[in-house]
């Protein structure tokens, strides 16, 4: 007997929309959670790196029993990086990078060899120069004020909402 309709195998144009539109919204939340987890892995490593720093100058300061703008020769070497102004990607002889390069190697010296390869810390995880602001000794009327390390944030704006800071402890024990 012979078929009297015959169908095609096939999807229609509404299952494949369907199928497609469900593919687009599993790719967008794979996309945000992996967005999200590099993020954490980002700050996760800042902050490996901030505590690295905040060991090599304690070690710095006590080995040379001086406080930290006394080792670097700076009050302030972050001040060389213009704030609001775009720091990732400076060459390598802007004053920015070299004022943070120098003192990273006055730090290492300064540590008696315990910390000998600082130069991993050139650049945050955005290309630009860590920012380091030497405070506890630089005013004689307050001399408790912490040094800080930090990192200008995702944008590498130095000053505004996304920077990432971290204070180190106080050198002057009368400070604590």
């Amino acid at each position: 007997m012979k078929q009297l309709l015959s169908y095609k195998q096939g999807f229609t144009l509404i299952e494949l929309l369907v199928v497609i539109t469900i593919i687009g919204l599993l790719a967008s939340t794979v996309l945000a959670a992996t967005g999200e987890a590099r993020k954490r892995a980002i700050e996760s490593r800042i902050g490996v790196e901030f505590r690295e720093l905040n060991r090599a100058v304690f070690m710095a300061q006590t080995t040379a029993n001086s406080p930290l703008t006394f080792i670097t020769g700076s009050s302030c070497t972050a001040c060389a990086c213009i704030s609001g102004s775009l720091i990732r990607n400076l060459p390598g002889t802007d004053s920015c990078v070299t004022r943070w390069t120098n003192s990273l190697n006055s730090i290492s010296a300064a540590s008696g060899g315990l910390f000998p390869d600082l130069s991993r810390f050139t650049l945050d995880p955005w290309g630009a120069p860590y920012l380091l602001d030497e405070n506890e000794s630089e005013y004689i009327a307050t001399p408790c004020r912490r040094d800080s390390i930090s990192s200008a944030g995702p944008n590498s704006i130095r000053g505004d909402s996304d920077d990432i800071r971290f204070m180190l402890p106080f050198y002057n024990q009368s400070c604590n």
